[in-house]
């Protein structure tokens, strides 16, 4: 046998390896073929693991996000950064859609106009319905009256319908928006805490991602859509009231110092701290402020419980082991974490 000959069948031999393997997962999760998703994303951790997810299933994803996200990686078709998906994708070998551009400053929708961006979403999901897909998974937006007009959270809630009036039986994950405009407070202060080593308040930023962990939400999203759910389905993971990170901080009294500051939700005497990262601020359990970030995280973890078989970590107990687990440096007792906190 020629040498081209030879690499030939070794070709079809792994292309066919991988049609079978890709068939015995796909049975072992309740459906029969290896499919194909339009995922649209920003940067986010939780888009990048959801792609990295289906493609580790066996899926083909076309990706209309950042190309930096997911470089070189076999089964991902990147879409022109600028250009619309109907014009390169064909929906009718679509089994399903993904739109996981979530509330980030430099998602790639955000140079558009909230109007604009709203008919991008519109005619996403309506061509989507005309092909026959019935298959769609959506991160949306917590209700909030304080932030209902700001075009962002338009934006969210035009998706949102734009899925409705599509028939799509799709599954929203809504997360509550903090982040503002560009000349918001807010963002200024959600950009200086994203470069350093800040450990927030569980529900304070994306309800679901730092409810559970970006992979975990991740592996529920690849799994909403491997199993539609046959109608509209919405899960909402954040208080009745949410409350945003430049008010707590003000209620607090919280003053950021240092180059590594933690803000530890627990009780100053109930555990002890080793390591360098300087405690500046603490919420006692039993506060009225804990209590409410705790029963909407409770509320949240309940949905993801039962219909994903996600067991999600208490978030009080998740903190007090991630405190203690910090390594080097001596250990301090409650009374001198009292004084760190100024």
């Amino acid at each position: 046998m020629s040498r081209t000959s030879l690499s030939q069948a070794m070709m079809s031999a792994a292309v066919a390896m991988r049609r079978l393997l890709c068939s015995g997962r796909s049975e072992a999760r309740g459906y029969n073929h290896c499919m194909h998703f339009l995922v649209t994303g920003g940067r986010s951790d939780v888009a990048r693991a959801t792609v990295e997810g289906l493609v580790a299933r066996g899926h083909r994803v076309s990706w209309l996000g950042p190309s930096l996200m997911l470089p070189g990686r076999r089964g991902i078709i990147q879409i022109p950064r600028h250009d619309a998906p109907w014009r390169v994708t064909d929906f009718r070998g679509l089994d399903g859609i993904l739109h996981l551009a979530g509330p980030h400053p430099n998602q790639h929708l955000s140079d558009a106009d909230p109007r604009e961006q709203a008919r991008f979403v519109q005619t996403l999901f309506r061509r989507a319905a005309d092909a026959g897909v019935q298959r769609a998974v959506a991160i949306g937006v917590v209700s909030n009256p304080r932030v209902q007009d700001h075009p962002f959270v338009r934006t969210k809630q035009a998706m949102e319908q734009a899925i409705r009036d599509s028939g799509i039986p799709a599954t929203i994950f809504r997360a509550p928006w903090l982040y503002g405009s560009n000349d918001d407070f807010l963002t200024r202060l959600w950009k200086w805490i994203r470069g350093r080593n800040v450990l927030l308040v569980p529900g304070l930023s994306q309800a679901p991602v730092q409810l559970c962990s970006e992979t975990l939400l991740a592996d529920a999203i690849v799994q909403a859509i491997e199993r539609p759910p046959g109608r509209l389905r919405i899960y909402e993971a954040a208080t009745a009231s949410p409350i945003s990170l430049g008010e707590l901080i003000t209620q607090l009294g919280l003053i950021v110092r240092g180059k590594a500051p933690v803000i530890v939700p627990v009780s100053r005497h109930a555990f002890s701290v080793r390591g360098p990262l300087r405690v500046v601020g603490l919420i006692p359990l039993r506060s009225p402020m804990w209590t409410l970030l705790e029963s909407g995280l409770t509320c949240a973890t309940v949905a993801f419980e039962r219909d994903f078989g996600i067991r999600v970590q208490p978030a009080r107990r998740a903190l007090i082991e991630f405190v203690r687990s910090l390594d080097s440096g001596t250990r301090q007792s409650g009374r001198h974490i009292s004084r760190a906190a100024g």
